[in-house]
């Protein structure tokens, strides 16, 4: 379809029309519009433009109206467009007119609302591939963004989007980012709307009694809806460090280690002697975990109740946490942390992720301690559990527990620790939350609590339980212990 103008036009009083697979160019796209051009009402509903493809035109898919005029353009749908090398992909305009120094802002305009662009790709020969340009009376509700995947044209370096006065949401991958958003409506609009769409009377505004009749020909558009931006994501980059350390102790334990040096044979019973030599590990028969032996975790700080208890060694409790007993027990922790800490890190940022690992990594500790019985075999404990939540590691880890150098215990202290934590740590505000500083001022807006109830006796429940754990643990590690009666005085 080629045109000197429009491609296609739809004026007023359309409804139901449903346009599909339209090739337009040269041509000015198509559009919506021009509307209310002599201060008529108009109404335009339901118009659904699928697949429509657009080659070198000036304009993509447009609304143009006019602020003298009134009336409202609703339920707009613009789906699987392509645009190649086209000026002005996506434009909003309610300040249409042939003035060369552009119109006054008036008071009046044709309410847009409802709009939805699901899918677009393709290239904008112009730096603003999408103009949202809204009254600041009447301005744009319910612009929805889904799935928007635009590049510059070769002759441009980048592209950009330009929004005044337009409110709505974006769903999927949006590029360029959509610009609507409440911080936009606090630097042009304060004032614009005082409760619930209605037009404040603000002291320019000398005109009152015609604002009065024209609120009642024309109900208010609906209030925009409040949406603070989406939260970026973070940088992770602790639980890469942890994954890092713990892999570079455990070399460092297979260095000291020296298998070698250990066996009174044949060195072919160190596991891979051939390729690792001094690295090698331990024979399977002493480790079925495939790592150093018992004396070399103890000396790097594995846990040990006599050690800590007898010899005041408390900062055993959280060295123990970046030891592992061998390949399999080290890739098991591992895992957990690529697939999950990493995730958690981005969700909740480094500080609270960092403080998760290491109380929860002490609470398994602990409770390991109490359960290492001094009077039995030497027993020791390494590795920690902070982040293993999958159900499949959990089996996997207590089912390691079972083996030599690795303690159920403290995966068990180490689960319920972060399990509790999470309560604490890890709190998010209800949906519908929405910031103080998000909210213009002058606007009546009830906004929900940051959080709900439950959040709070779960919260304050879970501190509780781990307050007490945690000192019940330490008085029973250190506390006081009955005089011995055989004890000469």
């Amino acid at each position: 379809m080629k045109s000197g103008d429009d491609c296609i036009s739809i004026g007023d009083q359309s409804f139901h029309i449903l346009i599909v697979n339209i090739f337009c160019g040269p041509g000015h796209g198509i559009s919506i519009g021009s509307l209310g051009r002599d201060g008529e009402e108009v109404k335009v509903e339901n118009i659904q433009v699928h697949r429509a493809n657009f080659f070198g035109t000036t304009n993509g898919v447009r609304i143009k109206t006019y602020q003298v005029g009134k009336g409202i353009v609703h339920h707009v749908g613009f789906k699987n467009l392509t645009f190649h090398n086209v000026e002005n992909p996506i434009i909003i305009d309610q300040h249409y007119c042939f003035d060369p120094n552009g119109c006054p802002d008036l008071p009046t305009a044709v309410h847009i609302d409802d709009v939805k662009f699901q899918g677009a790709i393709g290239t904008s020969a112009s730096e603003v591939a999408m103009n949202l340009n809204c009254s600041k009376s009447v301005p744009c509700t319910n612009i929805n963004f889904k799935n928007i995947r635009l590049k510059p044209a070769k002759s441009l370096k980048r592209i950009k989007s330009s929004c005044n006065n337009a409110y709505g949401s974006n769903t999927g991958t949006v590029k360029p980012s959509s610009c609507y958003n409440v911080k936009m409506f606090i630097s042009n609009n304060v004032g614009a709307w005082s409760r619930y769409g209605e037009v404040s009377t603000s002291p320019p505004d000398i005109e009152k009694g015609h604002h009065h009749h024209h609120n009642k020909s024309r109900p208010p558009p609906p209030p925009p809806q409040f949406c603070p931006p989406t939260p970026k994501p973070w940088f992770p980059w602790l639980v890469p460090l942890i994954l890092l350390a713990n892999i570079a102790m455990f070399v460092y334990s297979m260095y000291l280690n020296d298998c070698p040096s250990t066996i009174d044979g044949a060195l072919d019973q160190c596991i891979l002697y051939h390729y690792l030599k001094r690295f090698s590990f331990q024979p399977f028969k002493e480790n079925p975990l495939i790592g150093p032996t018992t004396t070399t975790l103890k000396q790097l700080g594995a846990l040990d109740r006599n050690l800590v208890v007898e010899h005041h060694q408390v900062w055993r409790l959280l060295s123990c946490m970046w030891l592992h007993a061998g390949v399999v027990h080290l890739l098991t922790n591992m895992l957990s942390l690529i697939f999950i800490g990493i995730r958690l890190e981005q969700e909740f940022g480094f500080l609270r992720i960092g403080i998760l690992y290491v109380l929860s990594g002490f609470g398994g500790s602990l409770l390991s301690s109490l359960n290492l019985d001094p009077s039995e075999r030497p027993t020791i404990s390494v590795g920690a559990s902070a982040l293993l939540t999958l159900i499949l590691i959990i089996i996997l880890n207590l089912a390691f527990g079972f083996l030599p150098h690795v303690d159920n215990s403290a995966h068990i202290g180490g689960f319920m620790a972060g399990f509790l934590l999470g309560f604490i740590l890890l709190i998010r505000p209800q949906f519908g939350y929405v910031s103080r500083k998000y909210i213009p001022a002058g606007y009546n807006f009830k906004r929900k609590p940051r959080h709900k109830c439950y959040q709070y006796i779960l919260w304050i429940s879970a501190l509780l339980v781990l307050l007490l754990g945690y000192a019940y643990g330490l008085l029973n590690l250190y506390g006081v212990r009955p005089i011995n009666n055989n004890t000469a005085l």
